[in-house]
């Protein structure tokens, strides 16, 4: 359970596009990147994190960035954490949602609009009496998902109000569907969550076509939308990651990547650079993979975790890669990545099992 940086972000290292081991011996079993940091979890659940930390994200009572991870308060056994921006969210183990970082847009859901805060503190009012199981966030958009299935949404948002430019200062809940959720990601003010009846919904910003499988062409979907315009001989979703203005979902047979929105930088995955595309086309993934066991999603980057015919498990990247972070390969020439790419690096491990994705980055896990 190692982890392994694909590229750089964080600051003080130079910037890199091989893959290189990380932090040895600490061992993670949940990683997921913000915009200039990353968090992660070790198997015990103590919480960690690392990078840029002018506004508090990193969460450990200071503003000093760090190159190693640094332990989050006295946490242990937390149940969820996820970077954005400049902030970071966490379930802690009693399910009380906490969050540090900047306050801009709402982005910790305590109420305020401005200043920071440098350590993980309560969110609290209506909110503060609910208990969580999980919390998703990109940039200044923020989900989470009560332990009783109802899904809340924070920050920057275009899900919940006629408003476009309105942002949620405290958590609110989201209409139009209910829980259990099978997968929920949340992007750049564009969101999706799939039930467990493989029934996928979309909201959010639509400039792009984000939201067009729901029927939405045009116009800002405020409300979560059912996908109804579904590809030929899909009827049900396994899994869904969106990004800044893409989505990909993988059918309920768990061998079929789809993808629509914008694909301009390589994120669709589609063989070349697409503007946009309303209709959700299938990516073409590397001939001996077998399963689909994760997919991924940042502001222009997109990964998937693959089961291959030979039992191995294999990281795929593909998207933007002006620093390396979608080949690891040694080489950033590159700078975009059309097809999914196999990484293979000087670390040629075959037993990768997750990964978390930032904005110019790329971690994995290998156990």
């Amino acid at each position: 359970m190692q982890a392994f940086n694909v590229s750089a972000g964080a600051p003080g290292n130079a910037d890199t596009a091989a893959i290189k081991s990380l932090f040895s011996p600490m061992r993670f079993t949940t990683v997921d990147g913000g915009f200039q940091h990353a968090v992660g979890l070790d198997p015990v659940g103590f919480a960690y994190s690392w990078g840029r930390n002018d506004k508090g994200q990193l969460g450990v009572g200071n503003v000093a960035s760090a190159n190693t991870p640094q332990r989050i308060g006295i946490f242990s056994n937390v149940l969820s954490i996820s970077a954005g921006q400049y902030h970071t969210m966490m379930v802690a183990s009693d399910g009380r949602l906490y969050g540090t970082g900047t306050y801009v847009n709402g982005a910790l859901g305590n109420g305020q609009a401005s200043g920071q805060t440098n350590v993980m503190s309560p969110v609290v009012g209506a909110a503060g009496s609910r208990t969580w199981s999980a919390v998703y966030s990109l940039n200044y958009t923020n989900l989470g998902l009560s332990q009783d299935n109802i899904l809340y949404t924070w920050g920057s948002r275009y899900g919940n109000d006629t408003s476009d430019t309105y942002n949620d200062l405290v958590p609110a809940a989201l209409t139009g569907m209910r829980g259990p959720f099978q997968s929920i990601s949340a992007g750049d003010r564009f969101c999706a969550a799939i039930d467990v009846n493989g029934d996928m919904y979309l909201w959010g910003n639509n400039s792009y076509f984000q939201c067009a499988p729901a029927g939405q062409s045009t116009g800002t979907v405020v409300y979560p939308a059912l996908v109804t315009a579904l590809p030929q001989n899909v009827l049900r979703f396994s899994m869904v990651a969106v990004g800044l203005s893409h989505g990909l979902a993988v059918d309920e047979t768990g061998t079929t990547l789809w993808a629509w929105g914008t694909g301009q930088l390589g994120q669709l995955g589609l063989g070349q650079g697409t503007l946009r595309t309303q209709q959700m086309l299938q990516v073409q993934l590397p001939a001996n993979t077998v399963q689909i066991i994760k997919i991924y999603a940042a502001v222009s980057q997109s990964a998937a975790l693959l089961r291959m015919s030979d039992g191995t498990m294999q990281v795929a990247v593909w998207g933007l890669n002006n620093y390396g972070q979608a080949t690891g390969m040694g080489t950033s020439a590159a700078t975009r990545i059309y097809t999914p790419f196999t990484t293979q690096g000087t670390l040629d491990y075959k037993n990768w099992f997750a990964m978390g994705l930032g904005a110019d980055f790329t971690l994995a896990m290998a156990g």
